[in-house]
């Protein structure tokens, strides 16, 4: 269900006012109404979400910013509505949050723009006690040369997390990368020796090993390539700020560069890296920011004309 908020735009400078409100005939420019739409109507830290933003008029481009990134929304129909993919934070505190949009008509005619607050809630997470530890003693006890390793990884995957297009290249809703049960949410604290040692940043699913893996949306294909702790793993970016990450992976079928449409094969399951057995560990960032991939998945999102990915 979308939550729905009407608000003033700034037209030429001149605020004019809500479509709630009784006006005066004035001598301003014609009223433009922009209207702007999130969903789900509660957002949470840690779940993905989109902003829809509709005019009366024709708009050329969108803009707007939201817990200090930006938001580059994409046409989804003659011009006239635009949607970004947005998310809160796995450690985003819960607050009202301000979503600031700027639009540019495509007709003559000044910037029309808003401001409305969006509130993010807290989301209650489980929390299991671990009375031991099954990973083999290399992935908690790593020798030197091994921590060189990690470390020149973390470089990468810091890199990679980072650069991340604006531009939107999905098309559609997200699917899940496979046919599965789920053995772990995301968001769970694992407590160890009365202290936790970590969250979990995103959702595992059964999977014996060898069972084909699929993207979930329209992407490009930024990193692919066996590491430490995620072992064969693939990063795709689709825009929007917007990553998804498959890890353990027995076999890889793309490769660095390539541009992947939804529903396509990445390569099969397995249990490589820091595993205790065969599954599909999926994750998803949005700026860096852990998302839980199931909100990312159940987000109403339009078919589009996709962008050419760079």
């Amino acid at each position: 269900m979308l939550s729905r908020i009407y608000f003033a735009v700034l037209v030429h400078g001149l605020l004019m006012a809500s479509p709630l409100q009784a006006t005066k005939a004035v001598a301003t420019p014609p009223k433009s109404e922009l209207r702007v739409a999130f969903s789900p109507k509660r957002i949470v830290n840690g779940s993905a979400c989109v902003f829809t933003v509709r005019s009366t008029k024709k708009l050329r481009t969108v803009h707007g910013t939201w817990l200090g990134h930006a938001l580059d929304f994409a046409a989804a129909d003659s011009g006239r509505t635009w949607v970004s993919i947005a998310a809160a934070g796995l450690n985003t505190a819960p607050d009202r949050y301000v979503l600031e949009i700027q639009a540019e008509p495509a007709s003559k005619g000044g910037a029309l723009n808003g401001r409305m607050t969006i509130p993010v809630a807290n989301a209650k997470r489980k929390t299991i006690v671990l009375k031991e530890l099954t990973v083999a003693e290399k992935f908690t006890s790593p020798d030197a040369e091994t921590l060189k390793r990690i470390s020149a990884e973390k470089e990468l995957k810091t890199r990679v997390f980072g650069d991340v297009a604006a531009a939107p290249w999905w098309s559609g809703n997200f699917g899940l990368p496979l046919d599965s049960t789920i053995t772990e949410e995301f968001g769970v604290r694992r407590v160890f020796n009365g202290s936790t040692k970590s969250e979990h940043k995103g959702v595992d699913f059964r999977a014996f090993a060898g069972t084909e893996l699929i993207a979930a949306n329209r992407g490009k294909v930024v990193l692919a390539r066996e590491l430490f702790y995620e072992g064969n793993c693939v990063v795709l970016d689709h825009g929007q700020g917007l990553l998804t990450i498959y890890m353990h992976m027995s076999r890889l079928d793309v490769h660095e560069g390539d541009i992947v449409e939804s529903g396509q094969t990445l390569g099969l399951s397995g249990a490589t890296g820091r595993v205790t057995g065969p599954h599909l560990h999926m994750s998803a960032l949005w700026y860096g920011m852990p998302v839980d991939p199931l909100t990312l998945i159940a987000l109403q999102l339009p078919s589009r004309k996709t962008a050419k990915i760079q």
